[in-house]
């Protein structure tokens, strides 16, 4: 983040990182990423809890 790097863009969020998205992210793309997250997966069966918990 430092250097001007994107948080999580190369190896993505996971589990690991995923208490750091909110540091390092804004609101509004979280909002962004729970909104298709939701359109593409209403159940949320799809990888549960690894990018929006």
């Amino acid at each position: 983040m430092e250097m001007g790097g994107a948080f999580g863009s190369e190896y993505g969020i996971g589990r690991v990182k995923l208490d750091l998205l909110s540091r390092y992210s804004n609101s509004a793309k979280i909002a962004v990423v729970w909104a298709i997250k939701r359109a593409l997966d209403p159940k949320g069966i799809l990888s549960p809890g690894k990018v929006v918990r």
